[in-house]
């Protein structure tokens, strides 16, 4: 048997150990365009010209810088072109009204799966993301939204449903922030699969990007705290969640 952190037992045959995700996504330099975009959601080729000789595969989660697009292809900044279809591609937004030019919010598209963190009008970072299932009980919503609470661990689970298929209990889940009720961002250290939707409606991420977003939005726990709520002079991180233009 194996006890549990909550002096649970649970059969050692019932259980087995994961080491979480190693992907993490890319700081955006103050001079650097935001032209970031990643192999999503298999291994994909680079080509030498459009419908020419591959060069060769790259795999999936590859990060590559696109220096232009035409139709169908996208010609990379270090040489070689890649299908477009092939890439999640981050691409630049304004800031949503009243965000302020210092103010930190966070941009999330549904369809590329992709995360980009500004402040005020520049990226600062870009990742991916596996957002909820293309299901009604497990969409993430759409709109804009404000961190109502940063949770330095939290425990989630849906066991009081019984319209879902299966159940899921999972405790004390890193780097939790909600922006619209149980909807939020966290570490998912059980699965790779980021760039590809699986969730039951959070924002996943991995544990490494996790923890940079939770460092990243406005306002920072302090030393030994769990928990905050953010106040309005805080000024809480905003979100913008939508699907792709």
């Amino acid at each position: 048997f194996i006890r549990t952190r909550r002096y649970l037992w649970i059969e050692r045959g019932s259980v087995h150990f994961v080491d979480g995700s190693a992907f993490t996504g890319v700081k955006v330099r103050r001079d650097s365009p935001l032209d970031v975009a990643w192999v999503s959601p298999r291994p994909a080729k680079l080509y030498d010209k459009p419908g020419g000789r591959v060069r060769k595969r790259l795999d999936r989660h590859a990060a590559v810088h696109i220096q232009s697009s035409q139709g169908a292809w996208s010609k990379l900044a270090g040489g070689g072109w890649m299908k477009t279809a092939e890439l999640a591609r981050t691409k630049r937004k304004e800031p949503p009204e009243g965000v302020g030019p210092t103010d930190r919010w966070i941009d999330v598209d549904i369809g590329q799966q992709v995360l980009v963190a500004y402040e005020g009008t520049k990226p600062m970072f870009a990742t991916l993301v596996s957002t909820g299932k293309n299901t009604k009980q497990s969409e993430t919503p759409l709109g804009v939204f404000q961190i109502w609470v940063k949770l330095a661990y939290s425990d989630m689970d849906d066991i009081d449903r019984s319209d879902a298929p299966s159940n899921y209990s999972i405790q004390d889940v890193p780097w939790v922030q909600f922006f619209k009720g149980s909807y939020g961002f966290h570490a998912a250290f059980w699965h790779n699969d980021f760039g590809h939707r699986r969730s039951h409606g959070c924002i996943n991420l991995s544990p490494q990007d996790a923890r940079y977003l939770f460092q990243f939005t406005q306002p920072i726990l302090p030393p030994g705290w769990n928990a905050i709520l953010p106040m309005p002079e805080d000024r809480p991180t905003t979100v913008q969640v939508r699907a792709t233009e």
